[in-house]
């Protein structure tokens, strides 16, 4: 497989976001795809533990992983904190190293119709 350096603001990433409720995950993640602010937003079950006003706690929650590029972070993150019911959600931005060129490629290509 070739991989491909990517450079900003064309740079591939994953945006880590979490929600406390499974529809509303998928909903937020549906919405991500339609608005193009996502080619392609993957949703798992993760059990969360965390400090939060002093106190530990421990919730189930859903893991939304965002594939995107670096210039649609903006937009996504103003989605996020514009739609998402927690005081501070996870917006964790995570740039790729690499990916394959067809990958890639799709990724802009969806995120820029």
């Amino acid at each position: 497989m070739d991989l491909i350096q990517e450079t900003a603001p064309d740079r591939l990433v994953c945006v880590q976001i979490t929600y406390g409720d499974a529809k509303l995950a998928r909903k937020a993640a549906r919405d991500m795809v339609e608005r193009c602010l996502a080619a392609c937003v993957q949703q798992v079950r993760v059990s969360s533990t965390y400090r939060w006003q002093g106190q530990v706690e421990e919730d189930a929650e859903q893991l939304l992983t965002a594939k995107t590029i670096f210039s649609k972070v903006a937009a996504l993150e103003a989605f996020v904190r514009d739609t998402h019911p927690y005081d501070e959600p996870e917006l964790l931005i995570v740039p790729a190293l690499g990916a394959s060129e067809g990958y890639a490629r799709w990724v802009r290509e969806s995120v820029n119709q």
